[in-house]
């Protein structure tokens, strides 16, 4: 799974109010709302506690927003009222992209923890991309890189055999919450085991039995929802395409 980019600006300092988030160093949302740096203007934020939606299926759209803290999930409804998960997101991701092919959100997207996110109403950002050549160049990657992100978990959920999927997951999360070119070897799932069962299209008994299996074989250190990457090259290949044999 390749990992989502992140959005970043090359705006002035941020605000009071945005100095303290984590994610203010990747943040596009004073551009699009148009805070005037320095002061204590800040974009519109939305806390939620877990299991709160940030929007909902078939809702109208209108605008986009910033994870800052916390984690969020995405799903849509199959039938049966069975849910498929299509994404997990961290801060500094964008949540609604999908939205931009017609007006209403796609999907449901769901706190899986206390979050805090960056609203950026999408005529704003529009025109804040009018007048900021790098940050429409910046909005267009991010586009050609969820694209291509998306037909690359097609294959993977396609294609590759139970193991590799959730090895491939493992890495995608602990690369993306770490600085880029890093790998955070240590980190908490926020997500269930019928969270990641969805999203990887397999039962929950299966997912616990990988890990555990990965456990067994030294790979990985789980207690409860901790997990400790103890082999990260061992877990590479797992998660390579020559493991599909």
């Amino acid at each position: 799974m390749s990992t989502r980019p992140r959005l970043v600006t090359a705006s002035a300092a941020p605000s009071q109010r945005c100095g303290a988030c984590h994610s203010h160093t990747m943040c596009l949302a004073a551009s699009a709302s148009g805070a005037n740096p320095g002061t204590a203007d800040a974009p519109p934020t939305l806390t939620l506690n877990k299991g709160q939606r940030v929007f909902g299926s078939g809702t109208p759209f209108d605008c986009l927003y910033l994870l800052c803290e916390g984690e969020c999930k995405t799903e849509r409804g199959i039938g049966d009222g069975q849910t498929q998960v299509t994404g997990f997101y961290q801060p500094g991701e964008i949540l609604g992209l999908d939205a931009l092919a017609g007006d209403s959100y796609c999907s449901d997207a769901i706190a899986l923890s206390e979050c805090t996110l960056c609203r950026l109403p999408y005529g704003a950002l529009l025109a804040a991309m009018g007048r900021l050549p790098a940050l429409r160049a910046q909005f267009q990657q991010l586009m050609g890189s969820e694209i291509a992100r998306l037909q690359a978990n097609l294959l993977l959920l396609g294609h590759a055999r139970a193991p590799r999927r959730l090895a491939a997951l493992l890495l995608d999360l602990a690369s993306r919450r770490a600085a880029p070119g890093r790998m955070c070897k240590r980190f908490r799932l926020s997500m269930s085991r019928e969270d990641i069962a969805a999203y990887l299209g397999l039962s929950g008994e299966s997912v616990s039995r990988l890990l555990s299996a990965l456990r067994a074989d030294g790979v990985l250190r789980v207690r409860n929802r901790e997990i400790e990457l103890l082999d990260v090259a061992r877990l590479r290949r797992l998660a390579a395409p020559e493991a599909l044999a």
